[in-house]
């Protein structure tokens, strides 16, 4: 199953993987590598808007992950930059749906 969009990546199952992979880095770096730029860049501000928003909501002397790793942090400052990961990944995978369907 290999089709081809108008920007010239082709879908395929390593494709679609390295993006899921670079999603679960950093929210919207998956649609970066998909060559989605705005889409892209719209969700890496997002998630790092909500990252920031956390790290200050919880302590600024401590960054964000120092914070989630020593458990210091309570379910809702960790669900919501979660919850823009995971709607990242969903679109994402929705956009791999489409393409797919009209690649073929």
């Amino acid at each position: 199953m290999e089709t081809q969009r108008e920007t010239g990546l082709p879908v395929t199952e390593f494709h679609m993987a390295v993006a899921v992979g670079l999603t679960l880095l950093v929210a919207g770096f998956g649609h970066l590598y998909r060559r989605r730029f705005r889409r892209g860049l719209a969700w890496v501000v997002l998630f790092v808007c909500t990252l920031v928003l956390s790290t200050y909501t919880v302590s600024a002397s401590e960054p964000f992950v120092t914070s989630v790793l020593n458990g210091e942090l309570s379910a809702m400052n960790v669900a919501f930059p979660g919850s823009i990961m995971l709607l990242s990944l969903l679109d994402l995978y929705l956009l791999d749906r489409v393409e797919s369907e009209n690649g073929e």
